[in-house]
């Protein structure tokens, strides 16, 4: 039983280090209520973020030559943000930031740790203090510029990048796109719909999620084979000895379930534990409650096929 629930561990914990950061982002598309996501000029006071194609970048150090990998994007003076983004961050200060969960974890970063960041308008590198961890975002960049980035950092409200460096809006929103569009001073651009995020995650994270679940089927079935084996020898002798078949099958049911049906309760804690130490997202608990109803089928299955070839 130790073996087959270690196994089932490992596959756990594999899977949160492979597809946790995709389980985190439908978690958080699931729970933000905007319709859409689009590029504008000005912002409309809700939900909007300014984007600069300044190329401002953070690093982890003052005398870092490497920047992070993120899409920046800063907060507006006015803009009320809601809950119906779920990685919203609160307002920010001036040299505040807010960086999403994937990216903390990544490099141990904490609230009130630093990053660093050359200012393009008076050159100066400033300290900015991390004042908010967001939940997992869906990768924004990708869909903006077809390229990748490893998270998201939000900048609070700076008035010499807002008046002197060019800039648009990223707006999100549930308005209707012509009322939208009758409204602002420009015509809406790169639409991104959430339904849409939504798909192109579920894309992504569907091989991996397919091929994990595999696992979990090999190793369910190859437990109730490897008992099979221990105890058939002793099943054809007591049969052989005269002892009654449906006596037999009763105490060969129950040897397997009891090797095997606890062995997926323990990896299934087990898992639920490590996610939460490693940052546990509502897909991530669904992923391993799934995986242990289709371990405790596959168990079904497998013994009731091993017992056929039993008797013969």
């Amino acid at each position: 039983m130790l073996f087959f629930a270690l196994a089932l561990v490992f596959i756990g914990v594999l899977a949160i280090l492979s597809i946790g950061k995709n389980l985190a982002q439908i978690s958080s598309l699931l729970r933000s209520d905007y319709e859409y996501s689009v590029t504008m000029r000005d912002p409309i006071l809700q939900d909007d973020y300014y984007q600069f194609e300044a190329g401002i970048s953070y690093s982890l150090s003052r005398e870092s030559q490497t920047s992070l990998n993120a899409e920046i994007l800063m907060q507006t003076g006015d803009s009320l943000y809601t809950t119906s983004v779920d990685w919203n961050a609160e307002q920010l200060s001036k040299y505040g930031v807010a960086i999403s969960d994937g990216m903390a974890r990544r490099y141990g970063l904490k609230l009130g740790d630093l990053l660093y960041s050359k200012h393009i308008v008076d050159g100066t590198i400033h300290e900015y203090t991390i004042e908010q961890i967001l939940p997992e975002v869906s990768n924004i960049k990708s869909f903006a510029r077809n390229s990748f980035s490893e998270g998201l950092i939000i900048m609070g409200y700076d008035d010499q990048y807002a008046e002197n460096i060019v800039h648009t809006t990223r707006v999100y929103t549930k308005t209707p796109i012509d009322q939208l569009s009758s409204s602002a001073s420009d015509m809406p651009v790169n639409i991104v719909y959430r339904t849409d995020e939504i798909a192109v995650v579920v894309r992504t994270l569907t091989p991996y999620l397919l091929a994990f679940l595999l696992l979990s089927i090999m190793a369910s079935y190859g437990a109730v084979y490897f008992t099979n084996r221990e105890v058939r020898h002793n099943m054809k002798r007591l049969i052989m000895l005269g002892f009654d078949k449906e006596s037999l099958d009763s105490s060969y049911f129950t040897r397997i379930y009891s090797v095997c049906l606890p062995a997926i309760a323990v990896a299934f804690l087990l898992s639920i534990i490590a996610a939460f130490i490693s940052g546990f997202s509502f897909m991530e608990g669904i992923y391993f409650l799934i995986a242990a109803v289709i371990e405790i089928v596959t168990v079904f299955i497998a013994v009731n096929g091993c017992r056929k070839r039993l008797w013969r």
